[in-house]
């Protein structure tokens, strides 16, 4: 399991920017996967082992970060 810590240094090193609103999965600085619901972004990892996987949602345009 990827500590929170780790977690968000992995994301601020990503350009995300392609991807607003989508779930991502990253491993390590890559993302492998992506979609609009994290079952269909699972789905696209069949086979690969989880343990290093990061799932994240991308914020999208209409959240407001303060």
């Amino acid at each position: 399991m990827i500590s929170a810590g780790k977690a968000s240094s992995l994301m601020m090193g990503v350009d995300l920017s392609g991807f607003s609103g989508e779930w991502v999965a990253l491993e390590g600085a890559k993302i492998i996967a992506h979609g609009k619901d994290l079952k269909g972004v699972h789905a696209q990892l069949k086979g690969i082992s989880l343990s290093k996987i990061l799932f994240a949602k991308v914020p999208g345009s209409e959240t407001m970060i303060l």
